[in-house]
C-alpha cells in the first residue's frame, strides 16, 4: 500500500514517511485505513508500537505519515536469513514481548488484526516493534459493538496464513484479542517448524483451510520440543475461540514458565547486529566474500619482509619499473617496424594523356621538325624530383596536325636582307675603284649602313 522512507526534519531529527501510494490515496475508505494507523498506534502508549508524529498530504496528493525511524530487521527478513528455523530462546523472548504489548493494546480495546513476521521488527537492542495497525479494530469499552461498521461483513482483510477461523470467514463481530492469540501463536508455529500453519499452494486454498480445518499439533513437525512449550502454542491455535487462552496477559505468563521449566532460564532477546556476524553470513551464502571499502586493502604486515616504511618505496620502484618497461616496448617497436616515409605531393604520376587532353602551348606545338630545338641533358647528381619543380620534363610531342605560325605584324620596318653572293676581288693595283654615287630617294634612317 506505501512506501517507507528515511528522512531527516529540519530541525536534525531522523524520522520514517510511510507515503501511500498516489493511485491508492484517492480511495477515501483506503486513506481512512491508512491514517487510522496513526491513530491506533498512538492509542496504545508503549514503547513496543511505533508513534506517529504527524500526518498530511504531500503536492501530488499522496496521503504520508511521519513516523518513528527503526534500526534492525523485520523477524520475517530474520528468519529467512536464517534459512527459515530460529532458536527456540529467540522465539520464546520474542513471543513474550509481543504478548506483553498485546497485553496493553487489547486493555485500550485495540485488535491489530494482522500480525505475522512481516509485522513484527527487531531493533539492535533486542526491542520488539509491532508495525501497521492499517486494519487495527478500535473498539469502545463501552460500546462492544462499536467500529464494526467500519468493516462490511464477508470483506477479507488480513494475511491468510495468519488468520484465525473466525476472521477468514469474515465474521468480524467473532473477532476480538483471542484473533490475534491466534496469530501469535501461528507465528511461533512458522519460526519454530519453517512452515506455515496451512500449506498450500494457492492463497486461496489456505483461505479454505483456515475456515474449516484445525492446526496440526507442532509436535509432529517438530518432536523434539519441549511438551509444555508445545501445548502453549497448540492451546492458542485451537479452533474453537473459546478454547484458546483468555487474553494475552495469561498466555504470556504460561509461556514464561514454560521455558524456564524446560530450560531453567528465561528467555533472553538477541542483541541484533546485521548481520550478527561475517561467518554466519558466509554460511548462508558462501559464495558471498567480505564487504571491501575504499579504505580496505593489503597491509605491510600481510606481506613478508615488507615494512610500513618501505612501502612507498617499494611503490615509487614499482611504478619506474614500469614506466621504463613501456618506454622500451615503443622504442623496440619503432625501431624493428619503422613508419612509412610520406609520399611527396610531386611523385604522383602524371595523369595520362588523351588528345581530348592536350593543352596546346608555344613549348608544345612543333613548328618544324627542323626548328624541335633538342632536350637539354640531365644534370648529374640532381634528383628527379628537383627536376620536376625546377622545369618539367618534355614529353614527346604528340601526333597533332602542325599549325603554321603566322609572322607578326608590325609598323617597324625590318632590316634589309644582307647579300650572300661572295664579293668580287679587287684589282691588282692600288688605285681606288670609283666608288658608284648613291641613289637621289629619300634616305631610309632606318636603313643599315652597308
Amino acid at each position: 500500500m506505501a512506501a517507507v522512507y528515511a528522512a531527516t526534519h529540519r530541525n536534525k531529527k531522523r524520522a520514517a514517511i510511510k507515503i501511500l501510494h498516489r493511485e491508492l490515496s484517492v480511495d477515501p475508505d483506503i486513506r481512512a485505513r491508512f491514517l487510522r494507523e496513526g491513530y491506533a498506534a498512538n492509542s496504545v502508549g508503549h514503547p513496543g508500537v511505533v508513534g506517529v508524529d504527524d500526518d498530511d498530504v504531500a503536492e501530488d496528493g499522496s496521503t504520508y505519515l511521519v513516523m518513528q525511524l527503526l534500526e534492525g530487521e523485520t523477524i520475517d527478513a530474520r528468519w529467512e536469513r536464517k534459512q527459515r528455523r530460529l532458536p527456540l530462546e529467540e522465539v520464546m523472548a520474542i513471543s513474550e514481548q509481543l504478548l506483553e504489548i498485546l497485553a496493553v493494546a487489547h486493555s485500550h480495546g485495540i485488535v491489530h488484526r494482522d500480525l505475522k513476521p512481516e509485522n513484527l521488527f527487531l531493533t539492535h537492542e533486542g526491542i520488539v516493534k509491532i508495525l501497521d495497525f492499517g486494519i487495527a479494530r478500535v473498539r469502545d469499552p463501552a460500546d462492544p459493538d462499536a467500529g464494526a461498521s467500519s468493516t462490511q461483513t464477508g470483506t477479507l482483510m488480513g494475511t491468510p496464513a495468519f488468520m484465525a477461523p473466525e476472521q477468514a470467514k469474515g465474521r468480524w463481530k467473532e473477532v476480538d484479542q483471542r484473533t490475534d492469540l491466534w496469530a501469535v501463536g501461528a507465528t511461533m508455529f512458522t519460526l519454530l517448524t519453517g512452515r506455515f500453519v496451512h500449506e498450500a499452494e494457492t492463497a486461496n486454498e489456505v483461505l479454505s483451510k483456515a475456515m474449516i480445518q484445525p492446526v496440526m499439533p507442532i509436535r509432529n513437525l517438530f518432536p523434539e520440543l519441549d511438551s509444555r512449550i508445545a501445548d502453549v502454542i497448540d492451546k492458542s491455535l485451537a479452533y474453537p475461540i473459546q478454547e484458546r487462552w483468555s487474553d494475552a496477559k495469561a498466555m504470556a505468563d504460561a509461556a514464561k514458565q514454560a521455558f524456564v521449566d524446560s530450560e531453567g532460564t528465561p528467555a533472553r532477546a538477541p542483541l541484533l547486529t546485521i548481520p550478527d556476524t561475517q561467518s554466519e553470513l558466509h554460511q548462508l551464502n558462501p559464495t558471498l566474500s567480505a564487504p571491501t571499502s575504499t579504505n580496505a586493502g593489503v597491509s605491510a604486515d600481510d606481506i613478508p619482509g615488507l615494512t610500513k616504511r618501505s612501502m612507498p618505496r617499494q611503490a615509487l620502484l614499482l611504478a619506474a619499473v614500469a614506466i621504463v618497461g613501456v618506454l622500451g616496448a615503443l622504442s623496440l617497436r619503432n625501431a624493428l617496424f619503422p613508419p612509412p616515409l610520406p609520399v611527396p605531393a610531386t611523385q604522383s604520376p602524371p595523369p595520362p594523356v588523351t588528345e581530348r587532353s592536350i593543352h596546346l602551348t608555344p613549348d608544345t606545338i612543333p613548328m618544324s621538325s627542323a626548328s624541335a630545338a633538342p632536350q637539354p641533358a640531365a644534370k648529374a647528381g640532381v634528383p628527379p624530383a628537383v627536376r620536376a619543380q625546377s622545369k618539367p620534363a618534355r614529353r614527346a610531342p604528340p601526333k597533332v596536325r602542325p599549325i603554321e605560325r603566322k609572322a607578326p605584324t608590325s609598323t617597324r620596318r625590318q632590316p634589309r636582307a644582307v647579300a650572300t653572293a661572295p664579293a668580287p676581288s679587287p684589282p691588282a693595283t692600288n688605285t681606288p675603284i670609283p666608288q658608284a654615287k648613291p641613289a637621289t630617294a629619300p634616305r631610309d634612317p632606318f636603313a643599315t649602313r652597308q
